[in-house]
């Protein structure tokens, strides 16, 4: 069954009010262009997917309150550019996070820096003093 058309702004007022036909219609306009704009920017197919697919579910979840004061289009592309920095900037700190582990698993057991970053830094030092 093919979605019938509205306007912007049916297509928002009707979001609100819970019409899945309207929720339809706003997916299949946006969904591949949104799409295509994430994987330039990420070229990875699946967390392009998952990120669009987020962006859906949340505007279907929070449809009631939805406030949009600028085009559809504009808030939609706003919304997965702000989730693209989100989800860099995630894996920026999961690499961080699994580098310095690296190097803590890396680093002699007795040495200063291991009894710090285990917590007997303190006990160890008083023991030397």
């Amino acid at each position: 069954m093919k979605a019938q058309p509205y306007d912007e702004k049916e297509l928002l007022q009707q979001l609100a009010v819970g019409d899945k036909l309207a929720f339809t219609n706003l997916y299949e306009r946006f969904y591949s262009q949104l799409y295509l704009h994430t994987y330039n920017k990420l070229r990875d197919r699946e967390t392009a997917k998952d990120l669009i697919h987020d962006l859906f579910a949340n505007l279907w979840a929070k449809r009631a309150t939805l406030q949009i004061n600028e085009g559809l289009s504009s808030y939609l592309y706003k919304s997965v550019r702000n989730r693209i920095i989100d989800y860099v900037s995630h894996q920026n700190v999961s690499s961080n996070y699994i580098q310095s582990f690296g190097q803590y698993l890396e680093t002699p057991m007795g040495t200063t820096d291991h009894l710090v970053r285990e917590g007997w830094g303190g006990s160890y030092l008083w023991v030397i003093v």
